[in-house]
């Protein structure tokens, strides 16, 4: 009962962990600026998609943050016309820095380890069902 109360607490408090990244990252972004998708690979890299009015400025703003580190555009800054404005569709990666890179190994580790005990996939009991991969991902349901 014991290791259940620690493991229900662990996973409370790297909820909380994540809440704050999102909160700082989205704090961060410039006006004109917004994420559809995010994810999390448990080597503590961060995927990033969706529009922008520069993606050299969300890249700037992002790396000012304490969350993110090495921050840049994983492929090309493509055109996009949304909703009548004309943005920068783009794909950034970047890696968490500090106690939220921790928290994503020992995620990563957890999920692996229940993994083993219930004989379920890694992912498997996570919001969305997971893909089998390790990776947490967020859609946000805001491409256009």
């Amino acid at each position: 009962l014991e290791d259940r109360i620690q493991g229900i607490q662990r996973r409370m408090d790297e909820r909380a962990t994540w809440l704050r990244m999102l909160d700082e990252v989205s704090r961060s972004l410039p006006g004109a600026a917004w994420i559809a998708s995010l994810s999390v690979e448990p080597d503590g890299n961060v995927n990033l998609s969706g529009y922008a009015a520069t993606a050299s400025a969300l890249i700037r703003a992002l790396e000012e943050t304490e969350t993110l580190g090495s921050v840049e555009l994983a492929s090309p800054a493509t055109r996009a016309a949304v909703g009548g404005r004309e943005l920068e569709a783009y794909n950034i990666r970047g890696i968490l820095r500090g106690s939220l890179a921790d928290s994503a190994r020992t995620a990563s580790a957890d999920s692996a380890q229940r993994s083993d005990d219930t004989g379920r996939g890694p992912g498997s009991d996570q919001a969305g069902g997971g893909d089998g991969d390790g990776a947490d991902a967020l859609d946000l349901g805001n491409d256009p």
